[in-house]
């Protein structure tokens, strides 16, 4: 999910730009309205991944030996 997300920016940020410079505005908001989901879902992802990994690493401490 994380691989798809980050080819989803790569790929609406480029034809964003090239929505631009062909002069297609409401295409190239979309584009970027695109974008800026899929970096919102992504950021998410990322820390639900390291709440996940934090809590995890609670579970196995064992400093108190």
């Amino acid at each position: 999910m994380k691989y798809f997300l980050i080819f989803l920016l790569i790929v609406t940020q480029l034809a964003g730009f090239l929505f631009i410079i062909q002069h297609q505005f409401a295409i190239a908001i979309i584009c970027f309205s695109l974008n800026a989901a899929s970096l919102i879902l992504l950021l998410i992802l990322l820390v639900k991944e390291r709440l996940k990994e934090k809590k995890e690493e609670e579970e196995n401490d064992y400093r108190d030996y």
